[in-house]
């Protein structure tokens, strides 16, 4: 070793130079190298710090090398090998075996004990065959591992192979590690997870008052591939337990069977409070002593229009059903004066006189609930989004925002995935019951998804090849209403309200749908813009299909037992209106300066004679009751619709057109001071003559 000291004394052997370390940069010693400190030589060795330290200056140790990936470490004998309990095991009855002589080590290891061993990790412990598969090597003297026998896979007996504890395949039962139990029912472990009881086949989370489970319907590009779960050996109820959820088939025909999944809640609750807080009950406490009032009023004023079954919610106390119980609330307490026992009665339509509730806060819990929902959606939760969007808003709020049609994407999204879009004749899993109400649903969300698209301007969630559930059967008679009718002298029975309005607002909704997809899509207009004819000859079948719908509906009011009936019916004509708007706005878009466009013109001309007389058939009493939110938007598009008649009317006939504008401007007028519903028409109305006669209408 060559060495310098502190000393400047020529020995034989000692550098006087500092050694390179490689592309002629001056390594430093080994003192400072291993302080870390820089090393100072002024002339020849030693070192500023060596020479104050009175250390040895030697060039002996050679640098470290380096690669790409960082210094090569070398592994310390004290670090702890990380092995897994059976390899422990492993290793320490090699040793016992190898000091012993073969035929005690034979002896000892076909004792019982070894069949009695559990690792320390809580895994199954191995069956007493697997052990027996050890034999004694009397050449090496070494334990063989002979797992041919059982099929056991070796990474699992190594180090960094220990199981995941919190892992659970879909063939293990699980410990309940959500702290959920099943009770009364003597096959719920052979059922699987996620079926209450499988005695009661029509005991469907979503259909009844059990909220400890949802469930999702699985489309054929479902992450689950529901040709391999098909395979599953399922139960007689139909049902394969897996981890931490369960499979159920719909029926037993495997070409035209579908597959739910079925999650505990405890599951989705906690994916909820990740982001959604427990929504508070305002003023709810206040209105659940009058719950039976309210819901009179619900099922007289609202119930006929819009046929929505609330019995289950009225009877259970989930989330989703108070948000619906809510919004019953909401609704009910436009017509409070109609009951004398409310204690707000006195007060309907004041502003003073009373501290009254404000109705905004249900809204806002009612918003919250759904929001929470939709981790764990249900039929509640479907009904309480409808009710929601026909909430009465102020006027303030009438400005065009996504909203509306975000809510009702979301209210689509979550009916797909009940599956209430698939015919559930066959479906072997609820009761009669339960499949009318899953139908009735399907059908409402199908008719807000046009009328609301409509309105928006936006296209359809729903297409026509995108479900095959058939059209309920009409029996919304609920329980708490009490509104069957008696059968007609000749035996047959006369259909209720609700019964006759839903129809009549399905076939016009049907009408709607080709309105929507052959008149007012993009493409289709443009089609249109190339070829008129075809667009005169779908403009007049569309018109004889409304014709055609007007005489059943007349037909269908004269059939009512009780005339009073009728003032239900006042928003299904102003839909017709608005139909018959939508046709002659499509044709006068490809008809300008075509020679067509006068008969079009007097054909518009004499429809708005129409409008006047189902005008003048709506009463008070036809306004004092339940209207969808998009009757108000239909209103806005006659208005709108009279104007652009005006200014595009030939010269000698602007007079008589101008003079119609009038007298629908004085119906609006009348009719504003009490009726909240056509305010904003004749707002517009005045805005858009305005416009007109100040040359800014051409």
């Amino acid at each position: 070793m060559q060495v310098c000291n502190g000393e400047d004394v020529q020995q034989p052997g000692v550098l006087h130079e500092r050694p390179l370390r490689g592309r002629g940069k001056q390594r430093p010693c080994d003192f400072c190298r291993v302080r870390k400190t820089r090393c100072l030589i002024i002339g020849s060795p030693p070192c500023f710090k060596c020479q104050k330290a009175k250390q040895p200056c030697t060039f002996q140790n050679p640098p470290l090398q380096h690669n790409d990936r960082g210094p090569v470490l070398q592994p310390s004998t004290t670090m702890v090998t990380r092995t897994s309990p059976l390899q422990n095991f492993t290793n320490d009855t090699a040793h016992l075996l190898q000091s012993q002589p073969q035929s005690q080590a034979v002896e000892w290891m076909n004792e019982p004990h070894f069949d009695d061993l559990t690792p320390s990790n809580g895994l199954s412990s191995p069956q007493p065959s697997f052990w027996n598969s050890f034999e004694f090597d009397t050449d090496g003297g070494t334990l063989l591992h002979i797992m041919e026998q059982e099929g056991f896979n070796s990474e699992f007996a190594f180090p960094e192979a220990v199981q995941n504890e919190n892992y659970q395949p879909e063939t293990e039962k699980p410990s309940d590690p959500l702290g959920t139990s099943f009770q009364g029912s003597q096959n719920a472990n052979r059922a699987g997870v996620g079926i209450p009881s499988t005695d009661r086949l029509d005991l469907l989370p979503s259909e009844t008052d059990q909220s400890d489970y949802s469930i999702s319907f699985l489309n054929l590009s479902s992450e689950f591939d529901t040709n391999l779960r098909a395979r599953y050996v399922f139960d007689q109820n139909g049902a394969f337990k897996a981890g931490l959820r369960t499979f159920r088939r719909t029926s037993d025909n495997p070409y035209r069977n579908a597959m739910l999944l079925v999650t505990p809640r405890s599951v989705t609750e906690k994916m909820a409070d990740s982001l959604i807080l427990i929504p508070e009950e305002p003023l709810i406490s206040e209105f659940d002593p009058f719950r039976s009032n309210m819901v009179a009023l619900f099922n007289r004023f609202v119930h006929p229009t819009y046929p929505i079954s609330i019995f289950h919610e009225t009877q259970s106390s989930s989330l989703s059903s108070r948000a619906v119980i809510t919004m019953i609330y909401a609704y009910s307490w436009n017509w409070r004066s109609h009951d004398s026992h409310l204690p707000w009665a006195p007060y309907a339509g004041s502003h003073t006189g009373g501290n009254l509730p404000n109705i905004n806060l249900l809204y806002k819990f009612v918003w919250q609930a759904i929001s929470r929902e939709m981790y764990a959606p249900s039929l509640a939760t479907i009904h309480a989004c409808l009710l929601f969007l026909h909430r009465i808003q102020p006027r303030s709020n009438f400005c065009e925002t996504p909203f509306e049609s975000s809510l009702l994407s979301s209210l689509v999204e979550i009916s797909f995935s009940l599956g209430l879009h698939r015919n559930h004749t066959s479906w072997n899993l609820m009761s009669n019951e339960a499949k009318e109400d899953r139908q009735a649903t399907w059908w409402l969300v199908y008719i807000q998804d046009k009328w609301l698209s409509a309105v928006m301007g936006r296209r359809p969630s729903i297409r026509d090849d995108d479900f095959d559930t058939p059209k309920p059967i009409l029996k919304f008679s609920n329980l708490e209403v009490g509104n069957t009718r008696d059968p007609a002298p000749g035996g047959f029975a006369v259909p209720t309200v609700a019964e006759t309005h839903l129809d009549l607002l399905l076939r016009l909704t049907d009408i709607l749908g080709v309105i929507l997809s052959d008149l007012t899509a993009w493409k289709a207009a443009e089609r249109l813009l190339s070829d008129i004819d075809r667009a005169l000859q779908t403009a007049s079948d569309i018109e004889s299909q409304l014709d055609s719908w007007r005489d059943v509906m007349l037909k269908s009011l004269n059939s009512l037992q009780l005339q009073s009936d009728t003032v239900h019916f006042g928003n299904l004509k102003i839909a017709y209106i608005y139909c018959r708007i939508l046709v002659f706005r499509s044709v006068f878009r490809v008809t300008q300066n075509h020679i067509e466009f006068p008969r079009i013109f007097n054909d518009s001309v004499r429809f708005l004679d129409l409008v006047a007389t189902e005008l003048r058939t709506l009463t008070i009493e036809h306004f004092a009751l339940f209207w969808f939110s998009w009757t108000r938007a239909q209103f806005n598009a006659l208005t709108e619709f009279i104007v652009f008649l005006y200014t595009i009317a030939p010269v000698e006939q602007k007079d008589m057109i101008r003079a119609k504008v009038e007298r629908h401007r004085q119906w609006l007028w009348i009719h504003s001071k009490y009726i909240k519903l056509t305010r904003v028409s004749l707002v517009r109305l005045d805005s858009l003559l305005s416009a007109t006669d100040g040359k800014k209408l051409s």
